[in-house]
């Protein structure tokens, strides 16, 4: 089966625009929406076995400021009921102030208030979870704003993290190292490799038993697939997923593996805006069994998107 992204005069349509892979200035690029985005509201219609759709339902809707931060969010399940809420408050420079999540089906309330001090580089954080203070965070940064230490607060209990960072003859991020104050907590570890274009191609974290590594793979300085590996106790390393994008960094293949055996495959095709941004995403799912298996249209999500 061939799957079909845009006609070449859609495309030609539309307004220029670059991805943002990493280092996200703002929650427009962490979810790759191009413009600026308003509003957002994204709802899902199931194909029933006759290749028909069923009546589409409101998955969620999301608020962006004119700069590009999220103020609000709301979900829902699959039967259109409201599952969650989110609020966001950011003081006059921009900087998030407060975050409140609320799963109302399961009556549980997460807050966290931020505290910014640009002068002395540090910024704190504390989680009350239904109205009970859980944890605080305090992050140190020195005079290049690069993180030096972090403490955590849990009740009683308080860990002094050190950061010690690594930088290539690029200024690229290689090595991040966390060394714990408790003897008794283990280091995180975390390694990256960049090619000659300064592309990250390869990153590590580690921590405990378990490394979780991804490698990134460019094509005309576009990101073009992902695969993410598990490595165990053992040191045996085991592809968990593989990823292929568009060159607006949409995924329009997906690859689950058990055993490094595919068990799962997903499809999708587009349908875009003038600004780039997806409006209908068609999904097709394969499950695979000794190595066969046949997609099958599963679900179409469609978006109404409104910009400031």
């Amino acid at each position: 089966m061939q799957i079909f992204l845009s006609c070449k005069d859609e495309k030609s349509n539309r307004v220029k625009v670059e991805p943002k892979y990493f280092d996200y200035e703002n929650s427009w690029e962490q979810r790759n929406l191009f413009g600026k985005v308003k509003y957002i509201s994204t709802y899902r219609a199931n194909y029933t076995s006759t290749g028909k759709l069923d009546e589409k339902r409101l998955q969620s809707r999301i608020w962006f400021s004119d700069f590009g931060t999220i103020k609000k969010a709301e979900y829902y399940d699959t039967f259109g009921k409201k599952t969650q809420t989110e609020n966001y408050v950011y003081d006059k420079n921009e900087y998030l102030v407060t975050a409140e999540t609320n799963n109302l089906s399961a009556k549980h309330k997460v807050l966290q208030l931020f505290k910014n001090d640009t002068i002395n580089k540090i910024t704190s954080q504390q989680i009350f979870i239904n109205d009970s203070l859980t944890e605080r965070f305090i992050i140190y940064y020195d005079e290049n704003d690069r993180i030096i230490k972090h403490i955590e607060i849990e009740k009683t209990d308080t860990i002094e993290y050190a950061h010690h960072l690594k930088f290539d003859n690029r200024d690229n991020l290689v090595s991040e190292r966390q060394v714990p104050s408790n003897i008794h907590k283990k280091i995180i570890v975390d390694s990256f490799a960049y090619n000659k274009k300064n592309r990250l191609i390869y990153s590590s974290n580690s921590t405990n038993s378990t490394e979780f590594i991804r490698i990134f793979e460019w094509e005309d300085n576009k990101l073009v697939s992902e695969k993410n590996y598990f490595v165990f106790a053992d040191e045996t390393k085991h592809l968990n997923s593989q990823t292929e994008f568009d060159y607006l960094y949409n995924p329009t293949n997906i690859k689950n593996y058990t055993d490094e055996k595919p068990t799962q495959e997903y499809k999708y095709e587009y349908s875009f805006d003038k600004q780039n941004n997806w409006i209908k995403q068609t999904v097709y799912i394969k499950q695979i069994r000794s190595g066969q298996g046949d997609f099958v249209k599963a679900y179409a999500d469609t978006r109404e998107i409104k910009y400031w």
